[in-house]
């Protein structure tokens, strides 16, 4: 059966004539305003009216948010820049799920957006355009962008102050640095908007379980996108007056030249949050707009992991240590970003490893420390690693077995 649209429910309502319907339809052309708010605001058809057409069309209550007060913990499910770009207010908060209210309660990306967020099930309401968005700015304020965004950092204090961040060398002003992190993530009142955000998006990467961390200037606003599962979503967008602070503080912490913005540069540094530690690998790269920053975040423990921990079914994991038994021979293992690749290469090596073989990896670059192997780099070992028949194509996950002595 065809879905009906709205000005067919309201001509068959009998609520709006054909000329009227016909003179907003024309009025809606190029402008980013609904069909019904447009014969609200004109007096074609009352509010009433609109509502029961609207339930018939979405099968979505409508919510009235003009007086509604909503509770704080609420409020900070959604962050304000999510709540001002994609018009939608929190109103109601249980234990698994998250009532909202949207202008387009049945626009699929948006809802998706916002589960993603905030982990919880979306339960969409329906609300008129500009009642959603004076009730957001009764309740977050103004849209300001740079306001939203520093009170936003400064909200995850609480949620970031036990992260430690730790020096991969030796370098003295790589140790200062991270002393420095630490010290601000400590000290609320001191803590810059720069050192909140970094905090924040790794913190919440690691809970996502995300495999990379992308920071992308663009012409008005600086976006932060995380890949969870080989897709990218979008976490949130800070203002452009932040972008070079952020990308300092990560060059920063992962011991880069921050006067050099020119050039494509790599570093790397751990964090600790609770009992996990992740190794970050960064890479920079300049853009029209500003230097875009890559994190690859890695759990220093899944190279220790056997097969069935890592979710390989009993049947494949036993095939798998039957083929890595073998004398001679080449496993290729391929994947889109994020689906595992490394993690299977170096769960491989550590099940072969053993004192009576001789094991020679040439990767671009080390990703994981194993001990009883010999890990060259891309530079250390004078190899192009592309052009090696038994490594994955992906930089940063190339591994291989040395073939003039493998076993």
């Amino acid at each position: 059966m065809k879905k009906k649209r709205l000005g067919e429910v309201l001509r068959e309502r009998g609520t709006v004539s054909a000329t009227d319907l016909t003179h907003a339809l024309q009025e809606q052309q190029g402008k980013l305003v609904h069909l019904g708010e447009l014969l609200l605001q004109g007096g074609s058809v009352s509010k009433k009216d609109l509502i029961a057409a609207l339930g018939e069309v979405t099968s979505i209550p409508y919510f009235d948010c003009s007086k509604v007060q909503v509770p704080a913990d609420v409020l900070e499910t959604i962050p304000a820049g999510m709540a001002w770009r994609f018009n939608v207010l929190p109103v109601r908060l249980a234990e698994k799920s998250l009532t909202v209210v949207l202008e387009e309660p049945q626009n699929l990306q948006i809802i998706d957006e916002l589960r993603f967020k905030t982990g919880k099930i979306i339960v969409p309401q329906l609300g008129f355009q500009g009642e959603i968005r004076a009730a957001i700015e009764r309740h977050y304020g103004p849209n300001k962008s740079l306001a939203t965004a520093v009170v936003r950092s400064s909200g995850l204090v609480q949620d970031v102050k036990e992260m430690e961040f730790i020096s991969s060398t030796d370098q003295q002003r790589n140790i200062d640095a991270m002393r420095e992190m630490q010290a601000e993530l400590m000290q609320k009142s001191k803590t810059t908007p720069a050192v909140m955000l970094v905090a924040s998006m790794i913190k919440a990467a690691a809970e996502r379980r995300a495999s990379d961390i992308h920071i992308e200037p663009q012409s008005e606003e600086t976006s932060i996108r995380l890949r969870v599962d080989g897709i990218l979503r979008e976490f949130e967008r800070i203002p452009r007056a932040l972008q070079n602070s952020v990308a300092s503080r990560v060059k920063i912490l992962s011991d880069m030249d921050i006067a050099e913005r020119r050039t494509p540069q790599d570093g790397r540094f751990l964090v600790k949050i609770g009992n996990r530690r992740l190794d970050l690998r960064v890479s920079t790269l300049p853009t029209q707009y500003g230097e875009k920053v890559v994190m690859r975040l890695l759990e220093s423990d899944a190279p220790t992991q056997d097969f069935e921990k890592l979710g390989f079914p009993a049947v494949i994991a036993t095939e798998l240590k039957r083929m890595l038994a073998l004398p001679q021979g080449m496993i290729l293992v391929t994947g889109p970003t994020g689906s595992g690749k490394s993690t299977t290469l170096y769960a491989s090596l550590n099940h072969v490893r053993k004192p009576s073989i001789n094991i020679i990896t040439v990767e671009d670059p080390v990703e994981y420390a194993i001990p009883g192997l010999n890990q060259a780099g891309k530079r250390e070992s004078g190899l192009d690693v592309r052009d090696e028949p038994a490594v994955n194509s992906e930089a940063g996950s190339g591994r291989n077995h040395d073939r003039r002595n493998p076993r």
